[in-house]
């Protein structure tokens, strides 16, 4: 979020005070609790945080390997 908000990428502390709140939100499903499914929920949030913040930052002349994301996440959801 730094880069898309043109803020110095410094860890995580204070990101309430500059994030929208819709960001923040997101940003808070990714703290999963100590359960299997917590945590397989919360990589999921954070991979969808990396696709959105991939399209507004990456130059379009990036080429993204979509089977290759396509497989990992059918991968991760097909576990139980």
């Amino acid at each position: 979020y730094h880069l898309k908000y043109n803020r110095d990428p410094r860890g995580v502390r204070k990101l309430e005070f500059f994030l929208d709140p819709n960001d923040l939100n997101l940003l808070k499903k990714t703290i999963p609790n100590y359960s299997y499914d917590s945590i397989k929920i919360a990589i999921l949030e954070l991979i969808e945080i990396y696709k959105s913040l991939r399209s507004s930052i990456f130059p379009s002349e990036i080429n993204i390997n979509k089977k290759a994301e396509s497989l990992a996440t059918d991968y991760l959801n097909s576990l139980s």
